[in-house]
């Protein structure tokens, strides 16, 4: 293998909100260890930058751009125990997807998890990762990144809380060795928050703030006490909560009614779609435990079948 051909290392993984979303959802579906396959383009950009002096400095960098995931029901979906690739399912996972493959993920549940520690790449997972190298390298050369993602999962609060774990590593080739080394990257996302396109989690303000009342406004007076202050019978008596008085209504300036009864008739569309889903999803599920009924009964009626065979079998 040509060691100049290996991958440079990149700087950052670069996934969409949307697409890092579907990809926790779908490897959790099943409840179950499983894995998938990750498409997307390494991307080199060169930048310029003027210095002290009048002297422009060049910067290239290159990063992986992650543009979909493609998730399996269980392991092995396109490699065998000992981490040998299957060619032909690796063909069939990549037929309908524009983009060349980048990687593959890992998802281990919460009890996987809590047993090995530390997230870090299994032998098998590393296997499976340099004969995916191997692979990229003789399609691509050194201009295709090779990723592999893990992930996992951690319940707390009895459950409530759920706890997701992200690692990501680049799988390149020494060039003094040739052995293969799996660095850890960052992972962006995108599309988080706010209106930029690239920020981070952000504090979501109220579209339209409610107006301060007016002169014509009968309301009682608001007196704000500390909360940690002693506060007398008398004093408790005295407070009184800001109630508008029947009839008067807080004005929203700038806001038309019409609008607003719009988007209230769109939400409560929205609610009655999603309770038609979530009522076509019970219908489902109750004829599925109705399927699962029938196929428990018949199963045991050939166990029984098959113990009295066994027994006529004996007495012969």
């Amino acid at each position: 293998m040509n060691l100049e051909s290996v991958p440079d290392k990149i700087a950052k993984v670069i996934v969409h909100g949307a697409n890092i979303g579907m990809t926790l959802y779908s490897v959790t579906a099943g409840g179950a260890p499983c894995d998938g396959v990750l498409f997307g383009e390494t991307v080199t950009t060169t930048t310029q930058h003027l210095q002290d002096g009048d002297d422009m400095a060049t910067v290239t960098e290159s990063c992986a751009a992650v543009t979909a995931a493609l998730c399996c029901a269980s392991t092995c979906s396109f490699y065998d125990d000992v981490g040998e690739l299957s060619e032909s399912r690796l063909e069939e996972l990549s037929a309908e997807q524009s983009a060349p493959l980048l990687g593959w993920l890992s998802y281990r549940p919460a009890s996987a998890a809590a047993a090995s520690g530390t997230l870090r790449p299994s032998m098998r997972e590393s296997a499976v990762t340099l004969a995916l190298l191997r692979r990229q390298l003789g399609r691509y050369g050194g201009r295709q990144a090779v990723l592999l993602l893990l992930v996992t999962t951690g319940a707390d609060h009895n459950g409530a809380t759920l706890t997701w774990q992200l690692r990501c590593f680049q799988a390149r080739l020494s060039r003094a060795t040739g052995d293969m080394l799996l660095e850890p990257l960052e992972l962006q996302t995108l599309n988080l928050g706010g209106h930029t396109g690239q920020a981070a989690y952000q504090e979501l303000s109220a579209a339209t703030a409610l107006a301060s009342p007016t002169a014509g406004s009968q309301q009682q007076t608001v007196k704000h006490i500390s909360l940690s202050a002693v506060v007398s019978p008398a004093q408790a008596r005295s407070m009184a909560v800001a109630v508008p008085q029947p009839g008067i209504g807080l004005a929203l300036p700038g806001v038309d009614p019409a609008a607003l009864a719009a988007l209230a008739a769109g939400a409560k569309g929205q609610v009655a779609a999603v309770k038609h889903h979530c009522e076509a999803l019970l219908t489902g599920l109750h004829e599925l435990c109705s399927q699962a009924v029938v196929g428990e009964a018949t199963v045991m009626a050939l166990r029984c079948r098959r113990d009295a065979l066994l027994a006529q079998l004996a007495r012969t």
